[in-house]
């Protein structure tokens, strides 16, 4: 049974086993999880998320490692570098696991995969907190290829940059978009997004009718995004 913490093997589409290795999976506190919860995760193609001894590495699709399991966390993406979280601090690598961008960043424990992942040359970090498997709010802002800081964020993000915006929620639940330079365009209070990122100058939205006990959602709809095309 996975979902009670049991071994994993990888196959390749005939069912034959690609490596003698057997994996295991856990969070940061040591407790058995599953590959497809705790460590979702997209990664560049024929390549697969493995865990030994607690920690978390990759193989190719001959079963020969790319990455050996000596991480805490690979965050989600598609193309290099690669978030990754070792010794409570987060930095970025190559597939040669070369540090691009130093580890100076807070762990981000969380299933949305919205940080740590570069999208459009840019990608949300966490500058201070962490979120946890028991929870916390960071304080995030957003870095280019060098690991720069460009501007702080005025809440948690949920979604990669697309088409020139990153879907934000601030604590009080105000949800809006900020661009390339760090403009915050929030939404109507009655309002939520309710996808993470703006598909093809489309934003999906629901109406937010809580009375501050229960969650209620009203009507769904979609608001256009202009876009600048100076971004």
């Amino acid at each position: 049974d996975p979902y009670n913490g049991e071994k994993w093997m990888y196959v390749n589409e005939k069912g034959e086993p690609i490596s003698d290795q057997i994996f295991e999976f856990k969070d940061l506190d040591g407790n058995p999880q599953t590959p497809g919860s705790t460590f979702h995760t997209t990664l560049p193609p024929n390549l697969c998320l493995t865990g030994v001894d607690g920690k978390v590495g990759l193989i190719n699709d001959k079963g020969e490692w790319v990455l050996p399991a000596s991480y805490d966390m690979i965050y989600k993406a598609t193309q290099e570098p690669i978030g990754v979280l070792k010794d409570g601090k987060v930095g970025f690598i190559d597939l040669k696991g070369n540090t691009v961008i130093d580890f100076k960043f807070g762990e981000y424990f969380a299933l949305n995969n919205s940080y740590y992942q570069f999208s459009e040359g840019l990608a949300v970090v966490v500058l201070s907190g962490s979120v946890t498997p028991k929870g916390g709010i960071p304080k995030s802002g957003v870095i280019n290829g060098k690991g720069e800081l460009l501007f702080p964020l005025p809440g948690v993000a949920f979604g990669p940059y697309k088409e020139g915006f990153v879907m934000v929620g601030t604590r009080e639940n105000v949800h809006g978009l900020v661009d390339r330079t760090g403009n915050w365009y929030p939404l109507p209070t009655h309002l939520m997004i309710w996808t993470n990122r703006v598909s093809d100058g489309i934003l999906f939205v629901v109406e937010d009718k809580s009375d501050g006990k229960n969650i209620k959602l009203g009507k769904f709809g979609y608001i256009k995004v202009k876009v600048d095309p100076k971004q």
